[in-house]
């Protein structure tokens, strides 16, 4: 199976403290791997590498087996495609052009939309139920809308790798669910941080979980989400069950009292 994302051994540390300790993942084309653990363990961190908001060390980092700091940034945003958690704009743009913006790196600077661009851009929006806020100013709405018109964007960005990071952040249980269903069916690749364990279970197809900065566990959920590691891990008393569908469901029972 092609690799389509892959860190070698990646490090980061600030001011001595070592944040990202040895970190290698590999991401399959056209799996959706997720990357869970407890606050503070460097998920978000190894996401911001990926998508080059933190700088990477020389042949850390692999698009399709390519360095990524041997693509342009807008080569790289051709293939691969973020959704931050992010609720704000400093400008009051709609939600139209929030959504356009995913076709900036087909285009050059001040040249206009094509009808190509505004039909991935409906089509996104028709996707995530948002067509009759085109025209709302993307600043005056909820957050869990605002999340939904970033994942919008990332569509109508026609990348076929996408990296998430939270994307069920502000979202009620039916969007979460929603969405997450959605990204699924894209059939696309995806690597994604997710604090909703359940969401992670029935979506994903291997997991990684981090702590401390470094790699603990890695392999399908069955594998990895069993109450010895959401003991150790996450602190936590868990049952773990499967369901009809194949796919497990935790049950948090307490959380362990700090020995």
């Amino acid at each position: 199976m092609q690799l389509r994302l892959e860190t070698k051994q990646l490090n980061y540390s600030i001011d001595g403290f070592d944040i990202l300790k040895g970190i290698s993942i590999n991401v399959e084309d056209k799996k959706m791997v997720g990357i869970i653990g407890p606050n503070g363990s460097g998920k978000t961190t190894l996401l911001k590498h990926i998508y080059r908001a933190l700088p990477s060390e020389y042949k850390k980092v692999f698009i399709d087996g390519r360095d990524i700091e041997n693509y342009t940034h807008k080569q790289s945003a051709r293939k691969l495609t973020v959704v931050r958690q992010e609720n704000s704009s400093d400008f009051d743009f709609t939600v139209e052009k929030m959504v356009l913006l995913g076709r900036a790196p087909y285009r050059r600077s001040f040249e206009s939309y094509t009808k190509e661009d505004m039909q991935f851009a409906d089509d996104a929006l028709n996707a995530i139920g948002m067509e009759a806020y085109r025209y709302r100013s993307f600043n005056t709405l909820s957050g869990g809308e605002k999340q939904r018109v970033l994942i919008a964007r990332s569509l109508a960005q026609q990348a076929d790798i996408f990296v998430l990071d939270e994307p069920t952040n502000h979202l009620d249980v039916h969007y979460q669910w929603s969405i997450m269903a959605l990204i699924r069916r894209l059939n696309t690749t995806v690597l994604g941080v997710y604090h909703n364990l359940n969401l992670a279970a029935q979506f994903c197809d291997e997991l990684y979980v981090l702590c401390s900065g470094h790699v603990v566990a890695s392999g399908t959920p069955k594998e990895v989400l069993t109450p010895k590691l959401m003991a150790e891990v996450f602190g936590v008393e868990a049952d773990i069950m499967q369901l009809k569908n194949g796919r497990l469901q935790l049950v948090i029972n307490e959380a362990m009292t700090a020995q």
